[in-house]
């Protein structure tokens, strides 16, 4: 592989950058084969070697052909681990950008895009693809290699979730597989910045042979890709062996663990019916529930909670806390004490300060469900946030403090 400034990769570098969606990947994303279907014989040297391959691969497969594909936007979740299956790689092209970087790959290799440096600050983007925002998960996304990643939600790189152990050979969109930590699956969502090998060793966190030992190979040597053979092997190995030890010692420890990053319906009355709330407070749990399922789509975190309590027939908020008196994204010591977080009820709105780019003083607005944690101020919460529906998720209210407290009344 060689970089521009000639400038090559080896161990971490954090300078590295991928393509971050500007130049040839709008052209993927925006019209993956409309150029191919109009002038099918003549190839236009302009392009890049992965919309060749794509528009390749959608013109020569009737499987991947069935569906009349325009955007990438439009491809459906089982469109997507084909194209992964076929060309690893693709969903990393497709849905990530680097952030932080001056360098630029030269990409004339597709195969080099799966093999990501340690230190890489990747910013995940799933460009409007509701189902693939919905559904598609770091490990379907990063190759096999990547055995450790830390995940900074809506890129506030003051509190990440660091991955302990990463299930399964890759992704595939199966249920259990992914990357986890202590509380269980971690999900990564539009905006979340991902550290490639983890925020504290990455070169540790980045086995670039992982997988060589489960791939097969034909008769003249030539690997075989990710094959059904090679996850078998994997599933019969001793890293099988230790996903499956470790999955049996978390539920042990955390029953409720999230195992995957879709909520079902079921799932989602189950969290519901398991908060103990009243009167109007159990109006807005249940409006909670509703919404989320419908997948709104807000056009801000305030207005998603707005949304809730109008559907729960909340007629006024009453405020108990405010310290919004700083200058800037960083609330200081301006957040509330731990007797007034004591306070905190299901159906309660919360401002709490993640040091977001898109709130003039970096709070955000999020409905509280219930503690899952509440010694150490770790809360589930229901949120949305623009151009993306609202959903179940976890905050530690130390390292986001909590700067607004309103309390919906009947």
């Amino acid at each position: 592989m060689t970089v521009s400034g000639a400038k090559k990769i080896e161990g971490l570098d954090q300078n590295v950058v991928l393509p971050d969606g500007t130049a040839d990947r709008s052209d993927v994303r925006n019209d993956v084969v409309s150029d191919l279907k109009e002038e099918p014989n003549v190839p236009d040297k302009s392009k890049d070697s992965v919309l060749v391959t794509v528009e390749d691969l959608m013109s020569k497969d009737p499987e991947l052909k069935i569906e009349t594909v325009k955007d990438l936007r439009e491809l459906s979740v089982e469109v997507l681990m084909k194209l992964e299956n076929k060309y690893e790689g693709v969903l990393m092209y497709a849905f990530t950008s680097v952030v932080d970087a001056t360098d630029i790959i030269d990409f004339g290799n597709w195969k080099e895009y799966t093999a990501p440096v340690a230190g890489q600050k990747i910013k995940i983007d799933f460009r409007d693809n509701k189902d693939a925002e919905s559904f598609v998960g770091a490990a379907d996304i990063f190759p096999p290699s990547i055995r450790k990643v830390t995940v900074y939600e809506h890129g506030d790189m003051g509190a990440g979730r660091t991955s302990e152990r990463r299930i399964g050979l890759k992704g595939q969109n199966i249920d259990g597989r992914g990357f986890f930590d202590s509380l269980g699956y971690i999900p990564v969502y539009s905006g979340d910045i991902i550290i490639v090998g983890g925020a504290d060793n990455p070169s540790g966190g980045v086995d670039l042979d992982f997988d060589k030992k489960f791939r097969s190979k034909d008769e003249q040597g030539n690997d075989l890709g990710l094959d059904a053979k090679a996850y078998e092997n994997y599933e019969q190995s001793e890293d099988g062996a230790a996903d499956k030890t470790f999955i049996t010692e978390l539920l042990k420890k955390r029953p409720n663990a999230r195992m995957k990053k879709v909520w079902t319906n079921d799932e989602i009355d189950n969290l519901i019916n398991s908060v103990e709330a009243d009167g109007v407070a159990q109006r807005v749990i249940e409006a909670v529930g509703s919404i989320v399922k419908e997948r709104y789509n807000p056009a801000h975190c305030w207005d998603w909670v707005n949304k809730v309590y109008q559907r729960a027939g909340v007629r006024g908020r009453h405020i108990v806390f405010r310290s919004l008196n700083y200058v800037g994204k960083d609330c200081g010591d301006n957040h509330a004490s731990p007797e007034m977080l004591d306070k905190i009820r299901p159906g309660d709105w919360l401002f709490y300060n993640n040091k977001n780019t898109a709130d003039s003083q970096g709070n955000h607005s999020a409905l509280f469900i219930k503690w899952i944690d509440e010694t150490n101020r770790i809360a589930q919460f229901a949120s949305g946030y623009y151009n993306h529906p609202g959903r179940f998720h976890t905050a530690n209210l130390i390292e986001k403090p909590v700067v607004l407290i309103k309390k919906p009344t009947a």
